[in-house]
């Protein structure tokens, strides 16, 4: 939320989570900024710059789009563990929860 005038007192920031099929869906909507959500090059002694990396990883996609009120909605799909192991070859890895 560092780049969004959200970051201001009294700044609004929604999390919508929607389950999908096979998975679930993550929408976070906030006041808009002077940038549009993307991917920036971080190394390990960066202090920031690593939210949207961490999405990209982790989520099968993602994305963002404008409202015409000036928000910005930033977007990410979750396969749930079943589809995340069936799509690792050889995945045996078991996950916390």
């Amino acid at each position: 939320m560092r780049h969004s005038r959200s970051r201001h007192r009294g700044g609004i920031i929604t999390v919508l989570v929607t389950g999908i099929a096979g998975g679930f869906r993550v929408e976070v909507t906030d006041e808009g900024g002077d940038t549009v959500p993307a991917l920036i090059p971080c190394d390990t002694q960066s202090v920031g710059g690593r939210g949207l990396m961490l999405v990209d990883g982790l989520a099968a996609r993602w994305d963002y789009y404008p409202g015409a009120d000036g928000t910005v909605t930033t977007w990410f799909e979750m396969a749930d563990l079943h589809e995340r192991q069936a799509h690792i070859p050889g995945s045996s890895q078991h996950w916390p929860g």
